[in-house]
């Protein structure tokens, strides 16, 4: 029996098996260690902010004014943080499939042991060794 076509998407889970899905807590866990600095930001631009208002509402508009310029500088450094964090994750991926690259058509460099059946780089080195001897 054929799957009508508003729900191609379950044939596709189906064709594709089960994936390891991570659960909320792990997930959290993985981004606020892959980056803290972005939680610690964030937990200050709120801590700026709940404290401002404090004073807003006592009426002391001077300590207001600071902690809402605190605020400002806190959520900067925030998004500042989240951006350099991503530009350095990707930057890292980018460089590291130029290395696999690299690794794999000109044996340059050393393979990494997730691929056993490639040869090391000092065997790629003495095989150009060899055909130099011969000739």
């Amino acid at each position: 029996m054929e799957t009508p076509p508003d729900v191609d998407w379950v044939q596709l889970r189906i064709d594709m098996g089960s994936m390891d899905e991570e659960d909320f807590s792990t997930k959290f866990k993985r981004k606020i260690f892959g980056n803290p600095l972005v939680p610690i930001g964030a937990a200050a631009t709120s801590i700026a902010l709940i404290t401002g208002l404090g004073y807003l509402r006592v009426g002391n508009s001077a300590m207001q004014q600071i902690m809402m310029r605190s605020r400002v500088s806190a959520q900067g450094f925030t998004v500042a943080v989240a951006l350099l964090g991503t530009m350095s994750s990707t930057l890292s991926s980018h460089f590291e499939e130029a290395a696999n690259f690299a690794k794999k058509y000109t044996g340059i460099g050393t393979v990494s042991d997730d691929n056993p059946g490639e040869p090391k780089v000092s065997q790629v080195e003495s095989k150009k060794d060899d055909k130099k001897n011969d000739k």
